[in-house]
């Protein structure tokens, strides 16, 4: 039997066209039967009602402004499905059971549980996106209780807060699934990865 298309994933797009959420089919569908977004891109399935026949929506746009929040919460599985399994440190593909979640400013040095890292302009959460970062064993055990320049580590990337085209991406990894071939335009250029030059 095959899935209901009412569960599938729908990428919701802003008036500008960068995409900000994603949904489900049926809650899509609403916002294009309510006029607030209108359709980008179709399944090759149709939704039946009594009422009415259409294709089923895989990318929407909104017609209004419409606000934004984060799709993924901070914990080591999204971070290392952020960084692409590498370690930030040797740039070295690890196995999962490899892997480490390194606080880049240690939590011994946190004030008040907040840290300054020297690429944000500001104080940020010991345990937040901007402070976290994909290690392999051996280079999260050589760093310690230190920062990667009192440790001697150079470091290959900026941590930063996936928007939702890279949460979308990530929750696709994580959940071994590929994403919808329609949604491929939309988010291909917003798929790179900061790196310090």
């Amino acid at each position: 039997m095959r899935e209901s298309i009412l569960t599938s994933a729908v990428l919701i797009l802003a008036m500008d066209g960068m995409p900000v959420l994603v949904t489900n089919v049926a809650a899509a569908v609403g916002h294009v039967l309510t006029e607030r977004a209108r359709p980008i891109s179709w399944y090759d399935r149709l939704i039946l009602h009594p009422t009415y026949k259409m294709p089923a929506p895989s990318v929407i746009q909104h017609i209004q402004a419409h606000p934004y929040r984060p799709l993924l919460s901070v914990g080591p599985r999204n971070v290392f499905a952020r960084d692409r399994f590498r370690c930030a440190y040797c740039d070295k593909k690890v196995p999962n059971r490899d892997l480490t979640l390194d606080h880049i400013i240690p939590r011994c040095q946190a004030q008040r549980g907040l840290v300054a890292p020297p690429w944000i302009n500001g104080w940020v959460p010991v345990h937040s996106w901007q402070n976290l970062t994909t290690a392999c064993f051996a280079c999260n055990n050589a760093k310690g209780g230190r920062t990667p320049e009192e440790a001697g580590l150079e470091f290959t990337r900026i941590p930063h807060t996936p928007g939702v085209a890279e949460s979308a991406l990530i929750l696709a990894i994580r959940a071994r699934r590929s994403l919808p071939e329609t949604w491929l335009p939309h988010l291909f250029p917003l798929f790179s990865m900061p790196t310090l030059t």
